[in-house]
């Protein structure tokens, strides 16, 4: 009985978080093409990508410490309701005033959206790890990106025709209609409420901030990793802002904006798929440094291709390589770190990671606008094989995932002093 109820609340939990990453997928498609289209510029574009990184990096160790001190469930229905406001705000926007003020309307929203996701984002990977059994857990990740793939990929195909056959503000309500039925199938479910951790509420974030930060630091394979993250985002944030561009030299507008982005997505629904299963026969670090190779040169192809198939084609296998460094990332931080510091690792690796992308995105706009989007893609290219080189340099990425290394942090994660 306790097997089926662990099942049936996984299901309403997956499904709640497909929808919404479906909704959010195609508002996130609708925002930046509406701020690129308006006048045609990468930097409009970037401002939108910008707008989410900081609200990411600004929210990102809150989520953590919330994760692993708050009743995660009511974090999780919170945050949902009130993306919902946020959502009937802006089609009432632009219900009513039309395109006015695009640019900032998309911004604002998109900050708004990205603060309610990301406060929610480390409750639900604490949440997923208890749903599942440790040695379960690397394919039943994979499963669930391929389930948000899915959605995600469906969400842009959709976002693109749906802006042309219906407008901005049918298409909006539709987004709306979608996040309420995600909140529905999580509030129906009977997920753990407890925090991981029993602090007083008098207790400092900063200090439980402090802890996770010392954990990180002190864990060698934890902290080069991320060192690898904030390169690769920078080279992902070139690559973020240059796509708009890149659908308009193809021609189709938005139409073509939802493929190339539904190629991204496919190619980690199809790795999402079989990835977990592959992680899991892998027994050395020294994949990240293959991953990050593989990526760069299908950054180099999208770079020179002409063909939009061929671009579409090298979109997704970049997609699947990503996908594939993530689940890995994703299943070490999940299983070999400390379950108290879970939640605030999430937090903060997401947050450190995107430290650099906002100026990333900035100067990224700049340049392009200047050089054009090709070479802005040549130049982003050399961050990715800059983290392959120190995945194969560094001895700690090289034998993270060897049982040597497993039992090596286990008693190291016992001296730490917090």
């Amino acid at each position: 009985m306790s097997q089926k109820l662990n099942n049936t609340n996984l299901l309403l939990f997956l499904g709640s978080n497909i929808s919404v990453t479906f909704g959010l997928s195609m508002f996130t498609i609708i925002m930046t093409w509406l701020a690129y289209n308006g006048r045609g510029s990468l930097m409009d574009s970037a401002f939108v990508s910008i707008a989410m990184m900081v609200a990411q990096l600004l929210i990102a160790p809150i989520g953590g410490v919330i994760a692993d001190r708050s009743n995660r469930k009511k974090v999780i229905v919170l945050c949902r309701l009130l993306s919902c406001v946020v959502i009937f705000i802006v089609f009432l926007h632009f219900y009513i005033n039309g395109k006015l003020g695009i640019v900032i309307v998309s911004m604002a929203a998109t900050f708004l959206l990205t603060i309610l996701s990301t406060l929610s984002g480390p409750v639900q990977s604490t949440i997923l790890r208890e749903l599942v059994e440790k040695e379960k857990f690397s394919s039943v990740y994979g499963n669930f990106i391929a389930l948000s793939g899915v959605s995600r990929l469906v969400g842009q195909g959709i976002a693109g025709f749906l802006l042309t056959w219906i407008g901005t503000s049918w298409s909006l309500l539709t987004i709306l209609v979608v996040f309420i039925f995600g909140v529905l199938l999580i509030q129906f479910s009977k997920i753990s409420t407890k925090p991981v951790n029993n602090y007083s509420e008098s207790s400092s974030k900063l200090r439980e901030l402090k802890e996770g930060w010392n954990y990180l630091i002190n864990i060698p394979y934890l902290k080069w990793l991320l060192i690898t993250a904030c390169l690769t985002n920078v080279s992902h944030s070139s690559l973020t802002i240059a796509a708009p561009a890149i659908a308009k030299e193809f021609g189709n507008g938005p139409q073509t904006f939802s493929l190339l982005t539904m190629s991204l997505v496919f190619g980690g629904l199809v790795c999402g798929v079989i990835g977990g299963r592959m992680t899991k026969k892998i027994k050395t670090g020294l994949a990240f440094g293959y991953l990050n190779l593989l990526t760069g040169l299908f950054t180099i192809i999208i770079a020179f291709s002409n063909s939009l198939i061929l671009t579409c084609a090298a979109v997704f296998f970049l997609s699947f390589v990503i996908t594939m460094d993530d689940i890995m990332y994703e299943s070490i931080v999940m299983l070999l770190t400390d379950s108290r510091y879970r939640g605030r690792i999430k937090g903060l690796q997401v947050s450190i990671a995107m430290l650099l992308m906002p100026v990333a995105m900035l100067f990224g706009g700049y340049i392009g606008d200047l050089v054009g989007v090709r070479n802005l893609i040549i130049i982003s290219s050399a961050f990715v094989f800059l983290a392959a080189i120190i995945c194969f340099a560094n001895k700690h990425v090289r034998s993270v995932y060897s049982g040597h290394y497993e039992h090596a942090v286990k008693n190291e994660t016992m001296q730490i002093k917090l």
